[in-house]
Parts: C-alpha cells; structure tokens; sequence
C-alpha cells in the first residue's frame, strides 16, 4: 500500500478562506494549527483555534466556487469565461482541466486546501483534549470534543463528497508520511464516524455550542444539526444511481434515521442557517448567484433545465437563431411571478457566438441581497434545512422501494404544505430598501409551499422528477453548494460527459510526485468512471435529465395536471445595454 507524504502547506495551512466575490479576507479568529500544541492548552485557546477551524469549514459548504458546481448540475448557466464559468458550462468543455497552469485553478485547489486545514484544526483540538493536556472543566471539554468532531466530519464529509480521493489524518498524528490517500467512500465512512461521535458526545453532555461565530446553539440542537449533516453526507456519497442502489438497506435506514433526528425532525430547531458575520462567514454562493445586472439580467442566470422542470412544454436547450422564449408557465406559485425567480427578455452577459443553447430569460429572487451579501451581519446563510431532510428520506425510502413513506415525505415539505423556515429572514425582507425586487415579491415567510400532492403509489419516475424539481427550485442555494450536483449523479440525471466528482488538486498531484496527473469529464470520456455515461453503467432507462420526460412518459410536472403543447419562440428585436458588474469581469 503507497503511503505519501502530507505536503507541509496542508497541516499548517493558515486560517484563511473566500470570503465574498473580491478574493480571499483573513478569519478573524485566529487559526493557530501549531503541530506541537503547546500553545493551545488553555480552554481559550482552544476555543479560538476550533471557532477558526469550524468557520472555516462551514466557509467551504457556501463558498463562491460553488457555482462551479451548479454549472455542472445545469442548475446555473453562463458563457463568460471570468473564472472560467463558461467551461464549467459548455458541453464542448466539460472535462475538468486540473493543469497547475489552468486560468482558474483554485477552482479545485482552494475547497481541497480549506477543508484539509479544517480537519487539522480540529485533530490539534482532539488531540489535547483527549490526550490528558486539557485541565478545563468537563462540559467544556464536551463542547470541544464535539465540535472537533462536527468539524472535522464536515471536513472530511465535504472531501469525500467533491473529491475522488483525499487524506483522513488522524488526531495525534506524529508521522504524515504514515498517512494515505482514500477513496470518496472510505473518507464518507470516516466522516460519518465523526459525526456520530459527536452526536453521542452531544447527547450525554449539556453545553452550548458557539464555535460557529456569532451563533450559539444548545447540545440537542447541535446532536440535530450533526445528524443532518451526516445524513447529507452519507447519502451524497453515491456517484451514480447504480452505486445508490447498492447501499445496504441497514445504511439507508441510518440515513433516514439521521434525517429523521436532524433539523425540523424531532429537533425544535427548524433548520441549520446560521447568521452570517461580515468578513468571516457568508454565504457567498448566494452573492454569486444572484448578482443582478442592468437589463435586469442575472449574472449568472438559472439554467433552461428549471424552467423545463416546473414547464414541461420549455425545452432542454435553449432555441437558436434570435429567437426568445416566453415565461415558462406552471401551477407552482414558486416559479410564478413573484416567486423565486424573475423573468426577463435581456440576455446579460451570455453570447450567441459562444453557444445560444445555454441561454435562459430567468434570474433568481428568493436570495436576491441588493447585490451584497457578504458586507452585512445575521443574514441567514441556509446550509440544511428541513425540505432537504424530506427529501434524502424520500430519497433512501424510494431506494429501498417503500413508495408511500416516500410520498409522505415529500408530503412533509414544501413539495407539500410546509414551508421553509429560517432562523433570520432572507434580505428580500429583511433590507427591502436596498432589494430592487422587494416590493414585487410573494415570500410568505422564508419560503412559499407549493400545495402539491403525490399518490402513496406514485411510480418510481414520478418520485425522482419530484425530488429532482424540489431540489432546482426549493434548495437552490439552500443547501450549501454541490446539493444539485450530488443528486444528480446519484439518479444518472447529469448531462453525459460531466464529470462526477474533482480530481485530486494538480498542485497537490505534484507536490506528492507519485500519482499521476488525472482529470474527469468530457464527451469524449464517457465510457470512463468518474464521467456520467462513464463505464460504471447506468442503473436507469433515462440518460440524463433532457431525455427523462420522454423515457419514463412522464409529462407533467408531479402533482398538477397540464396539457401544455411544446413552448414556442419569438424573434427578438431590441438589444439591451448592459453594464459591468462591480466585482466581475466580462469575457
């Protein structure tokens, strides 16, 4: 078995993290990952270091390199090539260039180093607390070792989620060259490990929990939030909908267990949005996404792909020539007019020379924040709520063929008549004043329930259409980023040649010198693994998401009935002026 050597820069990374759209800001609470401990034995300086560690880790689960993510999930669509979105987008580009002299590699180089310094952080923590260097009282020693464990099992959940293979350091570790890379599956197990150690520490302790700065939560509302993360994060691990199906019935009944123990379960608390703290945690995919330029045009718009979920009769692509689609149209009061998504006839920044298929009339709403989350403290920044909950249950339930309690699941929802719920409200209401929409937008609360209704024995297409529309519209941006792409995978709903998972940094590749240069994605790849279409096999009639309709005959958007006939176009004839954005570039 080859064991490599940790490069230096991922034990000792600094504290630092991406904070917003202009670059890369210091945390303001110090991460110290000093090796020897020796100082950070004192229950202040191990709070300091684990509030620095844990922010950090949350950082990476909404970060700005989320669109990337998105793009791949046909959940956003761009042809700009700033940050090279565009590649991201294309089908032509879909294989992931990992080169070192790639325009953009941060893309994949900065969750990676994030997440690992996240996961040091947390072992220097457990290390001094469980190794007898800890003279603090009890229940702070219980607040430590649990919030070591939540981070470092978000840590390792999150590697094991985006990347093929990663590190799993232990605690303690003395000798890094005694450390191995893991596959995704063996850095999940590992994580959820983790996360169950503290759910247990939870359980069996009283303590508050105000490691994430500016939040604090009691032990039973963090054992909620730990068991969802761990449910998201077990049931992400799939690839493909071959690999989901083969999860044992015992591991998808924990998942459902774990969802069912998490936030709006029978925990009080409704979901797990902490408040932002300006220049240390934000939520900046949201500020990404919903970046609205004059026109009004969305910076980086919804993609054609939710327009054809809520609207059957939309298209898969975009139509050519200088035609326009009219508003989709639907039953769905989220995806009406003034709900979560705003229609325009302005085009932005996308390009006709660049490929017309990937452009949309749609923008996003609901997290619409004036332009400017990231400058404003108690924003709330959605990172599990109860909707996702329903969802992965309805999701391992179908799994294990037990429709009804799928259905009743997603009966629990805003599929159904239950909203979400927020711990603060979202800028839309919260800063109408500085929210160009506001005055024209419907949010009841923090999210509008949609009043659909699924039958106990709906079939197995209609299920995964539902889920597959509830996460493009109720979780986009709600679930932290990556949400729409792990589900996508899991259900072979991803357009062939995406890549399923990031290789391996091409830094990290040569600083170790002894795995080769690899990459995912491509259509010319599909018959590889880690590519969808690849040689993994397909558990699934349908392709991918553009072909689903037609292969399973379902036509109509789960819980209403329609009859609508194939959308048509119209010639445009006005151009609209558009302005660059204040932060990102054009090209």
């Amino acid at each position: 078995m080859t064991r490599y050597l940790i490069p230096f820069s991922v034990l000792l990374t600094a504290a630092v993290f991406l904070v917003g759209c202009d670059g890369i800001a210091d945390l303001d609470v110090e991460n110290k990952n000093d090796p020897t401990r020796s100082d950070v034995q004192s229950a202040a300086d191990l709070e300091q270091l684990l509030a620095g560690s844990t922010a950090q880790t949350f950082q990476v689960t909404v970060s700005d390199w989320g669109p990337h993510m998105d793009l791949l999930a046909d959940q956003t669509t761009s042809t700009n090539a700033f940050r090279s979105f565009w590649d991201f987008a294309d089908p032509e580009f879909r294989r992931l260039n990992n080169s070192t002299t790639y325009a953009n590699p941060t893309i994949f180089a900065d969750p990676y180093s994030n997440l690992n310094s996240g996961q040091t952080g947390a072992n220097t923590v457990l290390s001094t607390v469980e190794g007898g260097e800890f003279s603090g009282d009890d229940q702070t020693a219980a607040k430590l070792r649990a919030g070591a464990y939540l981070t470092r099992g978000v840590a390792r959940g999150y590697l094991g989620l985006i990347y093929n293979q990663a590190f799993v350091v232990p605690a303690g570790t003395d000798d890094p060259t005694q450390v191995e890379l893991n596959p995704y599956d063996a850095v999940i197990d590992s994580a959820v490990s983790d996360l169950e150690q503290a759910i247990q520490i939870a359980e069996n302790n009283d303590f508050a929990w105000d490691l994430l700065v500016g939040n604090e939560y009691s032990s039973g509302e963090f054992a909620a939030i730990a068991n969802s993360m761990a449910a998201k994060i077990s049931i992400g691990e799939a690839r493909t909908r071959q690999e989901f199906e083969s999860f044992s019935d015992q591991r998808l009944q924990k998942i459902i267990d774990f969802a069912e123990n998490g936030v709006g379960g029978s925990s009080a608390l409704p979901s797990f949005t902490p408040t932002s703290t300006s220049g240390t945690f934000v939520h900046s995919l949201a500020d990404w996404s919903t970046f609205i330029i004059s026109g009004p045009a969305g910076y980086l718009p919804m993609d054609v792909k939710v327009s054809h979920l809520l609207d059957p009769s939309y298209p898969t692509e975009y139509p050519g020539g200088d035609t326009i689609l009219d508003p989709h149209e639907t039953p769905d009061p989220r995806g009406q007019a003034g709900g979560y998504f705003g229609y325009t006839e302005a085009f932005g920044f996308l390009s006709q020379a660049r490929n017309k298929s990937l452009f949309s009339n749609y923008f996003r709403l609901r997290y619409e924040g004036g332009n400017n989350w990231f400058n404003f403290n108690g924003e709330p920044v959605p990172i599990v709520t109860n909707a996702e909950m329903q969802y992965i249950k309805a999701e391992a339930h179908l799994i294990r063929g037990e429709v009804s309690s799928a259905a009743t699941a997603l009966q629990n929802s805003p599929f159904g008549d239950v909203s979400s719920e927020y711990e603060a409200d979202l800028p839309i209401l919260s800063r109408p004043g500085e929210v160009t929409f506001a005055d024209s937008y419907t949010l009841d609360g923090n999210g509008i329930a949609a009043g659909k209704s699924i039958s106990s024995s709906a079939s197995e297409a209609e299920l995964v259409r539902a889920l597959h529309t509830e996460y493009s519209v109720e979780l986009d941006m709600a679930a932290g980023i990556g949400a729409q792409w792990f589900f996508m995978r899991r259900h072979d709903l991803l357009a062939e040649g995406v890549a399923l998972q990031y290789p391996l940094p091409g830094e990290e590749i040569e600083i170790l010198g002894e795995v080769d240069s690899y990459t995912f994605g491509g259509l010319n790849s599909t018959d590889q693994p880690g590519t969808a279409g690849g040689s993994s096999g397909s558990a699934t009639p349908w392709t991918s998401w553009k072909d689903f309709d037609s292969v399973t005959g379902v036509d109509a958007p789960v819980g209403f009935n329609s009859n609508a006939k194939a959308k048509q176009g119209r010639v445009r004839f006005e151009e609209v002026d558009v302005s660059l954005p204040l932060r990102a570039g054009n090209q």
